[in-house]
């Protein structure tokens, strides 16, 4: 949500990729899709990673939010606390799995394109590491497809070792992300 008040948590939709559904530029969150076979909004099962990261991406204090003529950055605001989000809701609370992320994941990436994004923030991936897989060439072409697109991967919570990078971060078009520490 954007602002003190619980009624401003964005509306969830369930519109069928590649289509955003309805959007309102206005808001921080122009848009919230619930990607088929998940539910809407955070819950016990994922404690809230999707909207963390999406925070760490372009989280903005409402206390003292972002503008052009000031950055406003406080603690807890993400990289870009100017930036709009759309939301692409994929967890199902009942199972504890990420239902939403089928194998149409150019279907997924073009929703958001669609929405505006031209940046995609994706924390997960399969337990394939170190291996080039269907998963990663379907994230190549569509980058190959859409240049004006980037696709950003977490590595993956393996180490630092060899071949510990998740499955689709492996891809070569994708930017994959590695933390050193936190805090």
């Amino acid at each position: 949500r954007y602002g003190p008040d619980p009624g401003e948590v964005a509306d969830a939709q369930y519109p069928a990729p590649p289509s955003p559904g309805s959007l309102d530029p206005s808001k921080k969150v122009i848009g919230y899709a619930v990607l088929p076979g998940a539910e809407p909004y955070d819950g016990f099962a994922f404690f809230g990673h999707g909207t963390h990261t999406a925070g760490s991406v372009a989280g903005d204090n409402y206390a003292t939010p972002a503008t052009p003529a000031s950055g406003g950055h406080d603690l807890g605001d993400g990289m870009a606390p100017g930036a709009k989000l759309f939301f692409q809701d994929s967890g199902n609370e009942s199972s504890g799995i990420l239902a939403g992320l089928t194998s149409a994941y150019p279907l997924i990436f073009q929703q958001a394109r669609e929405a505006g994004a031209r940046i995609h923030s994706d924390s997960w991936g399969s337990q394939t590491a170190g291996a080039y897989t269907a998963d990663c060439s379907d994230v190549d072409r569509f980058l190959w497809r859409n240049e004006d697109f980037q696709i950003f991967f977490a590595n993956g919570n393996s180490g630092p070792g060899q071949g510990t990078v998740l499955s689709p971060a492996a891809a070569k078009n994708c930017v994959a992300v590695g933390a050193l520490t936190n805090g």
